[in-house]
């Protein structure tokens, strides 16, 4: 690497380094590997939540060899009512005015990057219609049966109560401008008597 000291602040000694891209990509892909092979993760499944951007999924997709990517979408009017139910605590989605909710979803969903070699889920599809979309995952991460423990992290039975139509009464102001502002980014429940 070319390094070069610096001097910010004066007491303190700083480096930093120059180099092209592909480099750069080289030294960060052999970093990763070396990571995952001292974790005792190679030749073996692993799922990283948020390791690449939902927004443009190859970025980073470089540094790996085989990598697959499921980017995970859900309805608006669920992830409003998630976030409002958070108490504040919102890390990337603004939860206390809809407007500036309905806005930052619109600019992440206009500004999606899609990828042929990336599956794209709905979350909500994926409760309703579980034996659908659970075999288009098996089939695109390439398995040929169904996963021993299959209901162990996620089962579509308990994750129903989380989707709107069985959280309707919450915020119903708030509800009705996304329904306005983002009609086409809504998923179509199952209607319940």
């Amino acid at each position: 690497l070319f390094h070069r000291p610096i001097h910010f602040p004066k007491d303190k000694l700083r480096y930093f380094s120059m180099m092209d891209k592909d480099k750069f990509d080289n030294l960060t892909k052999k970093y990763l590997s070396d990571l995952l092979r001292e974790l005792k993760l190679v030749n073996c499944d692993i799922v990283i939540d948020m390791l690449f951007s939902a927004t443009n999924p190859n970025m980073g997709r470089e540094f790996f060899d085989d990598v697959k990517t499921i980017v995970v979408t859900r309805d608006p009017r669920c992830m409003y009512l998630d976030i409002r139910s958070w108490d504040g605590y919102c890390t990337f989605l603004p939860c206390y005015d809809v407007h500036q909710f309905i806005e930052y979803y619109k600019l992440l969903m206009e500004n999606q990057t899609y990828c042929d070699d990336v599956l794209y889920v709905n979350y909500d599809e994926f409760i309703y219609n579980y034996p659908l979309i659970s075999s288009k995952i098996i089939d695109y991460l390439g398995y040929t049966k169904r996963p021993k423990y299959e209901f162990k992290y996620f089962n579509p039975n308990i994750s129903v109560a989380n989707t709107f139509p069985r959280r309707k009464g919450a915020y119903q102001k708030e509800i009705s401008h996304i329904e306005k502002e983002l009609p086409q980014y809504l998923y179509d429940f199952p209607k319940f008597e």
